[in-house]
């Protein structure tokens, strides 16, 4: 569930699934659908992980468009930080600060912060994840 403002990156606030499935390589590849007031975002992302330099990376592609990578740093234990961007969308330029945070073995959340053309950032949303097992 997101809770926040609308922007390029996705309309808001939006409340979906994603459903991750781990490839023989170790890395994830997840599709998702969010429902928002009027339609759906769709996306597909990819997740890999490296142990040695501690750090996440995602490949987002998402049904408005975008497209992006992002990277966070994951040498902290309980939260993972990712700097995205700069984001080329029309006239304007986008940076996205992400912090994922661990609550559980089953759950995290998200912070996510925005920056239009090289404004200080400000807050954008925030996301709770949990697993959900059928």
């Amino acid at each position: 569930k997101f809770v926040g403002r609308e922007s390029p990156f996705g309309a808001a606030p939006r409340d979906g699934t994603i459903t991750f499935v781990k490839n023989p390589d170790g890395t994830l590849t997840g599709k998702g659908v969010s429902k928002f007031e009027g339609g759906t975002l769709e996306e597909t992302i990819a997740v890999s992980f490296d142990e040695a330099k501690k750090t996440v990376t995602f490949l987002e592609r998402r049904s408005n468009g975008l497209q992006f990578t992002s990277k966070g740093d994951w040498s902290s234990p309980i939260a993972v930080r990712f700097t995205i961007g700069p984001i080329r969308i029309g006239e304007r330029t986008f940076a996205l600060k992400r912090t994922l945070t661990l609550v559980s073995a089953h759950s995290f959340t998200t912070i996510e912060e925005i920056s239009e053309d090289g404004a200080p950032f400000v807050r954008l949303g925030n996301a709770i994840w949990s697993k959900v097992t059928n």
